[in-house]
C-alpha cells in the first residue's frame, strides 16, 4: 500500500498536489470514493458509545462496522465495490492508528479518518469533523475546546502519514493555536472552528486539495493548453494572472513546465469546473489590472491595509473616517484611472479586431487555395494510382502469357514425346506382329498351296460346265442357222438349175482337231473359231473372279493379322489392295 511504488507521482513538485494525489489513489484502491456521510455515520452509530469517543474497537468490530457500510453502499450503487474493499480498508485503519499492535484502535480515529477519505463534499466533511471535535470535547453542546480540537486533528494528521507526506503540512499544536488565536475562553462555538476549517488551515491543506482532483477528474474544459498543446483539458485547468488568455493542464502545471511566455513563477488561477462566462470575464479584468497597474495597485492596496490596522489599534473614529475618506478618494481615483485604461483597451481591442477579421479573411482565401490544391493533389494521386494499378496489370499479364507460352512449349515437346515414343512402340508391335506371321506363314503355305489347287480344280469344274452349257446353246444356234441356210440354198438351186450344173455340197458336221482350252474339246470349224472368242471372254472373266476373291481373302486374313495396328496401316493396305485389285481388272 506504499504509494511511492506508483510510478510519476513523486514527479509531481507541489507537496500538497503530491499528497493528494497519492491519498486520491489510496482512496480509489479502499473504494472510499463511493462512501458518502449517509452510509458512513449509520455504520458508526452501530459501534455504540457516541459520546465516549477514546472507546477501543477491536478489530471484529471495525470490520463489522466497514462491512455494514459497504453493504449500504452496494445498495445504492451495486457492482461500484469489491469483495476485498472491507479488507483494504481495514488494513489501511489498523495501519495508521495501531502502530504498537495491540490489535484495538480508537473509535475517535476511525471516524476522523472514514470522514476525511469518503466522497462527500467538502462542506460536509467541515461540518462532520466540527460535530466530531464537539464530542472529544465533553462540554455543551455547540462548543469546542482546545484539546477535543487539538486530538481531532493530530488523527487527521496520521492520514498524510501513510503515504510518507506528515512532514509537509506542520503540527497539530500549531494548528490549534492558529484556530484559537485572539481567542480569550477556553472554547469556541462551532461556527467559529467551521470558518477557519473553511479559510484552508495548514494542517489540512491536502483535504480540500483531494475533494478538487476528485471533482474535477471528469471535467473537460474546451481550451487547449498552452505547453503540451492538449485539447481539450481534463481534469484541474490553471490559467495565468499575468499572461493574457494562457491556460495550462493539471499534469504541466504540477510538473511545472514553462515556456518562453510563461514561467512556473507566475500567478495562476485554478479552475475545477468549467467557468461560466461572467466568472472568465472578471478573471480577465483582474488580471489586466494588475498588468496595467500593478506597483500603483499594491502600493495602495497596502497603504489601506496598513490604515486600517492602525485605525483598528487605535479606536479613534476620526482617523478612521479620514481613512475612509482618503480610501473613497482613491478608489474614485483608480476609477478613472480604470476608464481611461478601458477606452484605451477597448481601442486596441477594435484595433485587433480589425486585424484578426483581416488576418481571418486571408486564411479563408489561404484555405480556399488549399482546398484546390488538395483536390489537384488528390486527381493527380488518384491517376497515379491508375497509371500504377494498370502497369501492374500490363507486367501481371505479359508474366502470365510469358508463364503460358513456356508451359505450351513444354506441352508440345511432351506430346512430341510421347507421340514418338507411342509411334516406336506401335513399329515395334508391328514388327513383333510381322515377325510372328513370318515365323507362322512357312506352316501354313503348303496348306494354302493345297487350299488352291482345290480352289482351281474347283473353277476348272465350273468353267467346263459353263462351256459345256454355252456349246450346248452355240450349237442349237448353228443348228437353226444351217437349216436355214439349206432352204435358201434349195431355193436358190431351183432358180439357178437351169443355166448352171449341179455341184454337190457336203451337208454334215465338219470335224476338225479342237485346240484344248483347260481340256479336250471336239467339233465343227466354224463352231470352233466361235468358240475360241467366247472361251476366251469366258477364261478371262474366271479369272478375275479368282483374282478378286483371292484378293478378299487377303484382305480378310490380313485385318485379323493386323487388328491391333492402328487405323493408318489397314487403310493403307487396304488402298494397295484395292490398287492392285483394279491393275488386275
Amino acid at each position: 500500500m506504499d504509494m511511492d511504488s506508483i510510478e510519476g507521482l513523486n514527479e509531481v513538485r507541489p507537496a500538497v498536489y503530491r499528497t493528494a494525489m497519492k491519498l486520491r489513489s489510496l482512496q480509489k484502491l479502499c473504494h472510499m470514493h463511493v462512501v458518502t456521510l449517509r452510509e458512513l455515520i449509520p455504520a458508526l452509530c452501530s459501534l455504540g458509545g457516541a459520546r465516549d469517543t477514546g472507546a477501543g474497537l477491536s478489530e471484529q468490530k471495525v470490520r463489522q462496522c466497514i462491512n455494514r457500510m459497504f453493504q449500504s453502499v452496494s445498495q445504492e450503487v451495486p457492482g461500484q465495490v469489491s469483495a476485498e474493499a472491507p479488507e483494504q480498508t481495514c488494513r489501511l485503519l489498523y495501519r495508521l492508528f495501531d502502530r504498537g499492535q495491540t490489535g484495538a484502535v480508537c473509535r475517535r480515529s476511525v471516524e476522523a479518518a472514514l470522514i476525511s477519505l469518503s466522497a462527500d463534499t467538502l462542506s460536509a466533511k467541515h461540518k462532520a469533523l466540527v460535530r466530531l471535535a464537539e464530542r472529544c470535547s465533553g462540554r455543551e453542546s455547540g462548543t469546542v475546546s482546545r484539546s477535543g480540537l487539538r486530538v481531532v486533528l493530530q488523527d487527521l494528521s496520521q492520514v498524510p502519514a501513510v503515504v510518507q507526506e506528515n512532514h509537509v503540512f506542520g503540527s497539530a499544536e500549531t494548528a490549534v493555536r492558529s484556530c484559537f488565536g485572539g481567542v480569550l475562553s477556553a472554547c469556541v462555538c462551532e461556527e467559529h472552528v467551521l470558518s477557519w476549517l473553511q479559510c484552508d488551515p495548514c494542517l489540512l491543506l491536502w483535504l480540500p486539495t483531494l475533494y478538487r482532483l476528485s471533482v474535477s477528474e471528469n471535467v473537460t474544459h474546451s481550451v487547449r493548453c498552452h505547453t503540451c498543446k492538449a485539447y481539450p483539458i481534463t481534469g484541474l485547468r490553471y490559467r495565468c494572472m499575468k499572461c493574457v488568455n494562457l491556460h495550462l493542464c493539471q499534469t504541466c502545471f504540477l510538473t511545472e513546465r514553462h515556456t518562453k511566455k510563461h514561467k512556473s513563477s507566475h500567478p495562476v488561477l485554478e479552475h475545477c469546473t468549467q467557468p461560466s462566462w461572467k466568472e472568465s470575464l472578471a478573471s480577465l479584468a483582474y488580471s489586466a489590472r494588475h498588468a496595467l497597474l500593478p506597483r500603483r495597485y499594491t502600493h495602495r492596496e497596502a497603504e489601506r491595509r496598513r490604515g486600517l490596522i492602525r485605525a483598528e489599534s487605535r479606536g479613534e473614529a476620526q482617523t478612521r473616517d479620514s481613512v475612509l475618506i482618503k480610501d473613497n478618494r482613491d478608489l474614485q481615483r483608480d476609477k478613472r484611472l480604470l476608464e481611461r485604461e478601458l477606452q484605451v483597451w477597448r481601442v486596441t481591442v477594435q484595433s485587433e479586431q480589425g486585424s484578426l477579421e483581416d488576418r481571418c479573411s486571408e486564411m479563408e482565401a489561404n484555405m480556399d487555395t488549399l482546398r484546390q490544391h488538395n483536390l489537384r493533389l488528390q486527381d493527380m494521386i488518384s491517376q497515379v494510382a491508375t497509371h500504377t494499378h494498370n502497369l501492374r496489370l500490363q507486367d501481371m499479364i505479359s508474366q502470365v502469357d510469358t508463364h503460358t507460352h513456356t508451359h505450351n512449349l513444354r506441352l508440345q515437346d511432351m506430346i512430341s514425346q510421347v507421340a514418338t515414343h507411342t509411334h516406336n512402340l506401335r513399329l515395334q508391335d508391328m514388327i513383333s506382329q510381322v515377325d510372328t506371321h513370318t515365323h507362322t506363314q512357312p506352316q501354313t503355305r503348303e496348306e494354302e498351296e493345297r487350299e488352291e489347287e482345290e480352289r482351281e480344280e474347283k473353277a476348272r469344274v465350273e468353267e467346263e460346265e459353263c462351256y459345256t452349257a454355252k456349246m450346248q446353246r452355240n450349237e442349237m444356234k448353228t443348228e437353226d442357222q444351217r437349216g436355214d441356210e439349206d432352204d435358201e440354198e434349195e431355193k436358190q438351186t431351183e432358180t439357178d438349175s437351169v443355166t448352171e450344173t449341179h455341184t454337190p455340197t457336203m451337208h454334215g458336221r465338219i470335224t476338225s482337231n479342237p485346240q484344248p482350252c483347260d481340256g479336250q474339246v471336239t467339233g465343227p470349224m466354224k463352231d470352233q473359231s466361235v468358240s475360241e472368242e467366247e472361251y476366251s471372254g469366258m477364261c478371262s472373266l474366271v479369272e478375275e473372279e479368282r483374282l478378286c476373291e483371292l484378293v478378299q481373302r487377303l484382305i480378310s486374313e490380313l485385318s485379323l493379322h493386323t487388328h491391333t495396328h492402328t487405323g493408318e496401316f489397314t487403310n493403307e493396305l487396304s488402298v494397295v489392295l484395292h490398287t492392285t485389285t483394279l491393275m488386275c481388272v
